[in-house]
């Protein structure tokens, strides 16, 4: 399974790469970041997101400034849902110095939206 998803940030471009390796299509082993050079025409990885938080699902992508996020999240991370019928958890992994966390549940990914609206 392979899904990428664009995420504007700052006024760039940049492309989150999921990958996964097993049969589950919701399952995420691997995330690799590329920004759009523009200037060469080409993606380069991305290996930090320095104080940049993405948010990353199906239908909607989209990034914050931790600094105007508050506490509740810390920069140089990825938040990605995968609707699952499983439990609300939060499941919390780390990969190349990149955090992404996997809200499970349409309740879980609700919340965070409306959170979001009543900050920004």
């Amino acid at each position: 399974m392979k899904k990428k998803r664009l995420v504007e940030s700052s006024g760039q471009l940049f492309l989150v790469d999921m990958s996964s390796y097993n049969s589950d299509p919701n399952e995420v082993d691997r995330i690799r970041i590329y920004w759009l050079d523009k200037q060469k025409h080409e993606w380069t990885r991305v290996y930090k997101l320095v104080d940049r938080i993405f948010f990353v699902g199906d239908d909607c992508c989209f990034s914050v400034s931790s600094k105007d996020f508050g506490d509740q999240c810390r920069g140089n991370c990825i938040y990605y849902n995968m609707l699952r019928k499983y439990d609300s958890k939060f499941w919390v992994n780390w990969n190349n110095n990149v955090i992404y966390i996997v809200l499970m549940t349409i309740v879980a990914s609700i919340i965070l939206v409306k959170y979001l609206l009543a900050i920004l």
